[in-house]
């Protein structure tokens, strides 16, 4: 089954080492589709990439794939686990995370003012808070009578 949607969220890598000493790293994530344009709940499957994969697909949150997957049941000790393996995988539309270095220094000068601002507007009101414990400028108490 091929089905085009998003990675809905990507969880770390896992890394181990097997029974007969071959080191191994796996990364799950979760795939959100529709199976007909007409379904009105998207479907999630969590799904796995394995060792060298990982760098190859290169999953990011938020990127537009399609994936072929299909689905098998299998037994481990007395207990049925459901194992979906990816058979074909395109990336359709990324993400991109990293603004431009322009962007980048725009965003900083933005947050500098913005911490001026905040900055000037707890002094403001720092003030107004003693003059009010002080009785106010004419020495008059604005504090109410209840």
């Amino acid at each position: 089954m091929k089905f085009q949607g998003r990675i809905l969220r990507v969880l770390p890598v896992y890394s181990d080492t097997s029974k007969n000493g071959n080191a191994w790293q796996k990364q799950e994530f979760v795939f959100e589709y529709y199976e007909t344009p007409e379904q009105r709940w998207a479907d999630r499957v969590p799904l796995y990439v394995m060792n060298d994969r990982i760098k190859e697909y290169d999953l990011h949150e938020g990127d537009e794939v399609e994936i072929g997957f299909g689905h098998n049941a299998r037994e481990y000790n007395g207990r049925l686990y459901a194992d979906f393996s990816i058979y074909s995988f395109k990336k359709l539309k990324a993400v991109v995370d990293v603004a431009a270095p322009e962007q980048q220094t725009q965003q900083t000068q933005q947050k500098q003012v913005r911490t001026d601002e905040q900055k000037a507007a707890m002094e403001a009101l720092g003030k107004m808070g003693e003059e009010a414990a002080n009785g106010g400028e004419d020495g008059s108490s604005n504090d109410l009578p209840f």
